[in-house]
């Protein structure tokens, strides 16, 4: 609410950009923090249920957290430092976790139509927590994004040849839909 009450007074241009940065920031970063507590929540469950994911499975979410979690610290780079070439490879590296969790998705399809029973027993817990860290790569790169248009770098093509993850998300969609009709 601080930062809309100050959009009411005289700002600089620089000032209103900051501004509306710090909001649009804010806002993602509270919906990492959701989606870290559903995570928890998932991971709970996990515990109480004492569900078990294969090796395979339990591999593949180990390396996409890691990916992931590396993600956020490059954010918190780009927020103190807001340089064109970290803002670059942190939307590079979203744009990779969104085809990483593609990928991860259909090895755990994979594994359900080989009828493996661990991975049968552990599907919906899966797929929720790749699917959340999925989101959280989302939001890092709105992040981004915005951190890029904050330096005047609104041309996402100079800074992300092919746009950014949060375009590919909707074309891996739009695919899938189109692959669902059919």
């Amino acid at each position: 609410i601080f930062l809309s009450d100050i959009s009411e007074h005289d700002l600089s241009e620089q000032q209103s950009k900051d501004n509306l940065f710090l909001i649009q920031t804010i806002n993602d970063l509270e919906h990492i923090g959701d989606v870290v507590i559903r995570m928890s929540t998932i991971i709970s469950q996990k515990v109480y249920e004492g569900v078990a994911f294969s090796d395979t499975g339990r591999e593949e979410l180990l390396g996409f957290h890691h990916h992931v979690t590396t993600l956020m610290r490059l954010m918190v780079q780009v927020l103190e430092k807001r340089d064109v070439e970290d803002i670059a490879y942190l939307l590079r590296k979203a744009r990779e976790a969104v085809i990483e969790e593609n990928n991860l998705r259909v090895s755990h399809i994979r594994r359900l139509q080989a009828r493996i029973g661990v991975s049968r027993d552990s599907s919906s817990v899966h797929l929720d927590l790749i699917n959340c860290m999925r989101r959280i790569a989302e939001h890092v790169d709105l992040v981004g994004r915005n951190a890029a248009t904050g330096l005047g770098q609104v041309d996402e093509e100079r800074i992300l040849p092919g746009g950014s993850a949060v375009t590919l998300i909707r074309e891996l969609q739009e695919r899938a839909n189109s692959s669902d009709l059919a």
